[in-house]
């Protein structure tokens, strides 16, 4: 049986959450579309402005933001 991750379900009783993993195991077009849409928000490659005075503000502001978009990649993807 796949994984699912358990961020879905782990507020709702056992009964509740079966339930649950069954509708999002339904809801591949959904995620498929939002992880492309995440994937998309990620760079490409990360450059360093080091002309701006701020400069580590804004990449601790950018890694912040990576971070945040791969750990709702995870809790997207159901792993086999």
């Amino acid at each position: 049986m796949e994984k699912i991750s358990a961020e879905w379900f782990k507020h709702l009783s056992n009964k509740e959450a079966e339930d649950f993993k069954l509708y999002i195991r339904s809801c591949t077009p959904i995620r498929d579309r939002l992880t492309e849409i995440l994937v998309k928000k990620l760079p490409v490659n990360k450059e360093v402005d080091y002309d701006c005075p701020s400069w580590s503000h804004k990449q601790a502001d950018q890694n912040g933001y990576d971070r945040a978009i791969r750990d709702i990649l995870k809790i997207v993807k159901i792993e086999p």
